[in-house]
C-alpha cells in the first residue's frame, strides 16, 4: 500500500467521518423542523425542507457506506 494512501485513509477515518454524521443529523432536522417549529402550513417551505433534508440524508449515508471510494 502506498504510504500517502495509508495516511490519507487514516486522516479520513479519524477526522473526517464525523462530518457525515453531522450532515445526517442536519438532514433529519430539516425534515422534522416544519412540524417542530410550526411552519408546516407553508407548503413550499415544507416541501423544500423535505427535499433538501432527504438529499442530505441520502448523500451522507452514501458517503458513510463508502460509496465514494475508488
Amino acid at each position: 500500500m502506498d504510504c500517502r494512501r495509508f495516511i490519507g485513509d487514516l486522516w479520513y477515518n479519524m477526522f473526517m467521518r464525523w462530518n457525515h454524521w453531522i450532515i445526517l443529523g442536519l438532514g433529519v432536522w430539516l425534515i422534522l423542523s416544519p412540524w417542530i417549529l410550526g411552519f408546516s402550513s407553508l407548503n413550499l417551505v415544507s416541501w423544500n425542507n423535505l427535499l433538501v433534508g432527504a438529499l442530505a440524508i441520502i448523500f451522507s449515508l452514501w458517503n458513510l457506506s463508502g460509496g465514494n471510494s475508488d
